[in-house]
C-alpha cells in the first residue's frame, strides 16, 4: 500500500468514490501499483 492511499482511505471512511480519486493515473510504467491500488478500492468498498 501507497502511505498515501492509506490515509485517505482512513480519513474518509472507505468511501468508494474517494478510493477511486486517489487511485494513480495508469502511465504504462506503474501497472503494479495501479492494480494494487484500484484492487483495494473494490476490497475497502465492498464491492464484487
Amino acid at each position: 500500500d501507497s502511505p498515501t492511499a492509506a490515509a485517505g482511505y482512513r480519513r474518509r471512511g472507505y468511501s468508494l468514490m474517494g478510493c477511486i480519486k486517489d487511485i494513480p493515473t495508469l502511465k504504462g510504467d506503474n501497472y503494479e501499483e495501479w492494480k494494487r491500488e484500484l484492487d483495494l478500492a473494490f476490497i475497502l468498498g465492498e464491492v464484487d
